[in-house]
């Protein structure tokens, strides 16, 4: 693997966990509201970076995706 591909799945990695974190933090959070008996909400800006997150670590995904099918293909010529 070349060093962009290693870079790639590392940051792919790396959002995988943020994303990991962002939805336990808003389970923690809707189990907060339910046991101190408050209307159950989840703040739009969670959901956005949630969302975002996943975004980008699907974008890295596709990047490394495409970086190791070029040096495959580099390789057979």
């Amino acid at each position: 693997m070349s060093g962009p591909q290693n870079t790639l799945l590392l940051v792919s990695g790396l959002l995988k966990v943020g994303a990991t974190l962002l939805i336990l933090l808003m389970f923690a959070k809707l189990g907060w509201d339910v046991v101190s008996g408050r209307m159950v909400e989840i703040p739009p800006i969670l959901l956005i970076a949630i969302g975002a997150t996943l975004a980008a670590q699907l974008a890295a995904w596709a990047g490394w995706r495409f970086a190791s099918r070029r040096q495959t293909e580099d390789r057979g010529r």
